[in-house]
């Protein structure tokens, strides 16, 4: 998988190749909220966060740089410009404040730079070592973001000793590429430390109880609050106003890059349930639950929730039910991931005829809101990649619809394997409660 050559950084830049053609180009949305302090305490969904607002903002950039390379009249590109510039400044405007120079912010990256490579070179594949470092990676990681994010910011604006507007660009995506790279390196991490938490649970004496995870949408849910207090279910409103301001409290997600603004959500909906006691007015009460709305950029949360059983046999028949539901789930991955992979072939081919690409636009948006009405990381980037495809075709651009189309199937065919690996350990549970009975 290639990027075009308008997107390409300039010859000398120094980056892999493989890391630029991992990231998809996205579309521009809402950002996550990074870190108030750089903690080292970032849980894997929120990394992912991080690393989508990167993925983004190259995506925008990327956009911005294939028009000015084809010669796009000034008035044509000015309001993506300023789209771009607003979404990154709105980013790093949630990371602590840095007055440093560029000479300053280039010094800090190339240390920090040098500690994490230490720290990787002394970890090495030793599980003890890895573990015991782990906090630290991460803790850089988010520290190297943060520079990242703050450098290509400074080089679209010219506070970099380079002129040329197309050299700026490609060095800001480097550095949006490199942002990208820490918030996965950051992933890793998070997901080292999370997988030594639960091997515990995973190998322990085989006690009938199992720890699941619960997705909910708090926008749709605040949605529904606000439809009960309109239509003056003022308890029902108040009681889901509460359950949800405790979900933002004690959430995994709600760590370090997102714990400000959970807690100002959480307070506002605290307040919005004594109101509602109160008796405030219903429409008031509606307001104040779409307010608290703007606070949660990424409101897909997981709720860990476990589940005892009163017995091994309905312990068993449970699992039994979380496969079949799996297979379902691995079948309607399969249908998507097949349609993006006969039309990613055929957009990029030598001529699409019209009715290909009626036949390829209505595939890709069926699968476009399929996608996005998941909670799973591969689906969400599958999403982004799929409204990018369907941007690239209406302008006309195939071989771009088709780029994107294949990313979509590759972050789909990453959620299939993950589901294999969910059924194998489902398999794995069923056969020993099967050996307890």
């Amino acid at each position: 998988m290639a990027v075009p050559p308008v997107f390409a950084p300039v010859a000398g830049a120094s980056a892999s190749a493989a890391a630029r053609d991992r990231i998809p180009l996205s579309p521009t949305s809402a950002p996550a909220a990074p870190p108030a302090s750089l903690a080292p305490s970032l849980s894997a969904r929120a990394v992912f966060e991080l690393q989508k607002d990167a993925d983004r903002v190259y995506g925008a950039l990327a956009a911005v740089h294939a028009q000015e390379q084809a010669g796009a009249a000034a008035a044509a590109t000015a309001p993506a410009k300023r789209a771009l510039a607003a979404d990154l400044r709105a980013t790093i405007r949630q990371l602590p404040p840095d007055s440093s120079s560029w000479d300053e912010l280039s010094a800090q990256l190339k240390s920090l730079r040098a500690e994490r490579a230490a720290l990787e070179r002394g970890a090495g594949e030793d599980p003890q070592a890895r573990a015991a470092s782990a906090r630290e990676r991460a803790d850089l990681n988010a520290r190297i973001y943060a520079l990242q994010l703050r450098a290509a910011l400074a080089q679209l604006m010219g506070a970099a000793p380079l002129t040329p507007p197309a050299l700026r660009r490609n060095a800001a995506l480097w550095s949006l590429v490199g942002a990208y790279n820490s918030a996965a390196a950051g992933l890793a991490d998070a997901g080292w430390r999370e997988g030594l938490d639960r091997a515990e649970a995973a190998f322990g004496d085989g006690t009938a109880v199992v720890v699941s995870r619960r997705w909910r949408n708090v926008h749709s849910e605040l949605d529904e609050a606000a439809r009960d207090a309109r239509n003056r279910r003022e308890a029902l409103a108040a009681e889901r106003f509460a359950e949800l301001a405790e979900l933002l409290r004690r959430a995994p997600i709600s760590d370090a890059a997102h714990l400000a603004r959970h807690r100002e959500a959480a307070a506002a909906l605290h307040a919005a349930t004594a109101a509602a006691l109160n008796g405030e007015d219903g429409a008031a009460l509606s307001e104040r639950a779409l307010a608290a709305k703007a606070l949660i950029p990424h409101p897909k949360l997981a709720e860990p929730t476990p589940i005892a059983y009163a017995g091994l046999d309905k312990a068993g028949r449970a699992q039994v039910h979380a496969l079949e539901s799996g297979k379902a789930e691995y079948l309607a991955v399969l249908a998507r991931e097949s349609a993006l992979a006969r039309w990613s072939r055929v957009l990029a081919g030598p001529r699409v005829a019209a009715a290909d690409r009626a036949a390829a636009r209505a595939d890709l948006s069926e699968a476009r809101d399929w996608a996005s009405r998941g909670f799973v990381g591969p689906k969400q980037v599958a999403a982004q990649n799929l409204a990018a495809s369907l941007a690239a075709l209406d302008r006309g651009e195939d071989a771009l619809a088709a780029r994107h189309a294949d990313w979509a199937r590759e972050e789909l065919a990453e959620r299939r394997a993950d589901l294999e690996r969910i059924a194998d350990g489902l398999r794995a549970r069923i056969a020993r409660l099967a050996a307890r009975q």
